[in-house]
């Protein structure tokens, strides 16, 4: 998701603003640094732990979903706001709070 970010960040590189690169630049390092936290915090997972959040199959869908969603914003802004969610659902993981985690998972589409 990072990556993506930052393809959409140079794609409209000369029509942001300095606020706007800024905002790009922190969530792109907020979902680096959420994401080698989750390899951190995924080896004391267990299965009772994926069976809380549903399963890693509508994990990895809500991810891929989040994933799409981003590539294809109209925006930037959107994108910005699917890096927030995106933010979020590793901070909800990461504390072990299954029950948010599941429902971002769904917003995400992860949960069909």
């Amino acid at each position: 998701m990072s990556a993506t970010l930052s393809r959409r960040r140079i794609e409209t590189w000369a029509t942001l603003t300095a606020g706007e690169h800024a905002e790009i630049d922190k969530q792109s390092w907020s979902l680096r640094c959420a994401a080698s936290d989750l390899v951190t915090e995924a080896v004391g997972l267990d299965v009772s732990a994926l069976e809380k959040l549903g399963s890693a199959a509508g994990l990895l869908r809500g991810a891929a979903g989040a994933q799409r969603a981003m590539a294809e914003a109209a925006t930037i802004h959107s994108a910005i706001s699917f890096a927030a969610g995106a933010i979020d659902l590793a901070a909800a993981l990461a504390r072990g709070d299954f029950g948010e985690a599941a429902m971002l998972v769904e917003r995400f589409g992860g949960g069909e």
